[in-house]
Formats: structure tokens, C-alpha cells, sequence
């Protein structure tokens, strides 16, 4: 098999062999570290034992790839402490290699998780974590755009979120947890350049209101035209059972 099957710069392979299903690489890194993780580049450590780390890499093929990984286990003559060597392509915790992890996450925005577990030869729940992972660290990147004419308004899924969207450029803005009012003050807190918003719209939800009112006091608050028009025919509809009672009663 070529040497460069892995594409991996850090690994040699030393074997391969493959199944209906699956593609099984044997390779040993190039380069570890032998740093004590508790006594740090002082440590003097020798080699105790060698271990085979069992590592998920990338689907190719249309099968799942598994790396038998054969690396040294260290003892610190410092602590007397062992620990398995660090390489750098890998993430131990997860038992895969760094670019799978950050492939899984990428993917996790267009593909179900069962059907990326399927594909890779992990666990559902594996999945679904590394996708929470990446997606706090495009959080930490993310930067909202404030809206001039801001809306506020809520969907039902099992129960009530807050969605925040921009009339102006009609686009959602963000979905949250909840519609508590201490939910939407921190969301307007949080936006950039708050003085843009020259005007915010929302239904009669009390705690919309008070949101506005505490955190963009320059904004001009206006209740959306559906909801005045949707409680005047329900007032008007009120009346005209009440008019068509009093007459069937006389």
C-alpha cells in the first residue's frame, strides 16, 4: 500500500489491511513528546512499556479508517509516575485523530448525527459532543449585527424561545433559550453598538416591553399592526356576541 495512505505527516505506516466496511492502519508516530506532564521539561523519563492506541481517522471510500496507533509509554524517574506519549496528530480523549474531530464538527452543521457516527464508527453521543465543542468555539468568533429597526417575537418549540430578528434587512438575528425578561436584557446587552437601533418592534408581551425600556431607552417601541388588528376583531367579535345575545333575548 502507499506509505502516504493517511496523509498524515507525523505517522509512518507500517501495515494496512481492509474489510468490506473498514480500512485498519497500523503506524507509529515520528515525533513524541516526552514531557512529564506533572514535573514538566525537568523530568528525566525513560521508555517503560509500548502501547497501541486504538484512533479513528477520516471515512475514505465510503468506510470508516481506524489507526492502530504503537506508541511508548514513558516512566518519570522523578515521580516514578507513567504516562502514554503525546502526538500531536491525535486527540486522546476522543480516541481520533485532530482532523477527524474537527472534520466531525464541520459536518454536524448539514449531515444528522446518526448518519456522521455511521460513517466514522463512533457513538452518537461522541458526536454530538464534539458538534457542542465546535460550536462554542464559533461563539466565541461570532459578532451580531445590530439591526436599526430591531423585532421581537417568539415560536413555540415544546416550549416558548425569544426570536430575535431584523426588520430592516428581514433576517433572523438569533434564537434564545426562553422569552423571560432577564433573557432578552441580556441579549440586548449584548449586542454591539446598541445607539444603531433606532426602533424596535414586538407584540404586547409584557416582558418585551420592560426589556426595551430598561436596556434601549432611546428606542422608539411600536407593537406590531398583527397583533393591534388581531385584538381589535377579537374586541369587535366580543360585541357582536354580546349585541346578538341582548337581541335574542328581548
Amino acid at each position: 500500500m502507499p506509505v502516504n495512505f493517511l496523509n498524515l505527516p507525523g505517522l509512518d505506516v507500517v501495515d494496512f489491511r481492509e474489510t468490506a466496511t473498514e480500512y485498519h492502519v497500523r503506524a507509529k508516530p515520528k515525533v513524541v513528546s516526552r514531557q512529564c506532564p506533572s514535573c514538566g521539561p525537568t523530568g528525566k523519563v525513560v521508555i517503560h512499556e509500548n502501547k497501541t492506541l486504538f484512533v479513528r481517522d477520516l471515512p475514505s471510500h465510503g468506510r470508516s479508517v481506524a489507526i492502530h496507533l504503537d506508541v511508548p509509554r514513558f516512566k518519570c524517574q522523578g515521580c516514578v509516575k507513567t504516562f502514554t506519549a503525546v502526538v500531536p496528530e491525535v486527540d486522546a480523549d476522543r480516541q481520533m485523530t485532530e482532523r477527524l474531530r474537527k472534520w466531525i464538527g464541520r459536518q454536524g452543521l448539514d449531515y444528522p448525527f446518526t448518519e456522521i457516527a455511521k460513517q466514522v464508527g463512533v457513538d452518537e453521543k461522541t458526536v454530538r459532543a464534539i458538534f457542542a465543542e465546535y460550536v462554542k468555539e464559533l461563539e466565541k468568533d461570532f459578532r451580531r449585527e445590530t439591526p436599526t429597526i430591531l423585532g421581537l417575537d417568539e415560536i413555540y418549540l415544546s416550549t416558548p424561545r425569544g426570536v430575535i430578528t431584523n426588520i430592516g434587512d428581514r433576517c433572523l438575528v438569533d434564537m434564545l433559550d426562553n422569552r423571560r425578561k432577564v433573557t432578552i436584557v441580556e441579549f440586548l446587552k449584548s449586542l454591539p453598538n446598541p445607539e444603531k437601533i433606532q426602533a424596535a418592534s414586538t407584540d404586547m408581551y409584557r416582558p418585551y416591553r420592560e426589556a426595551i425600556q430598561e436596556v434601549l431607552p432611546h428606542v422608539v417601541h411600536v407593537v406590531d399592526k398583527f397583533h393591534i388588528i388581531r385584538m381589535g376583531n377579537e374586541a369587535l367579535e366580543s360585541v357582536r356576541r354580546r349585541m346578538k345575545d341582548t337581541i335574542l333575548a328581548s
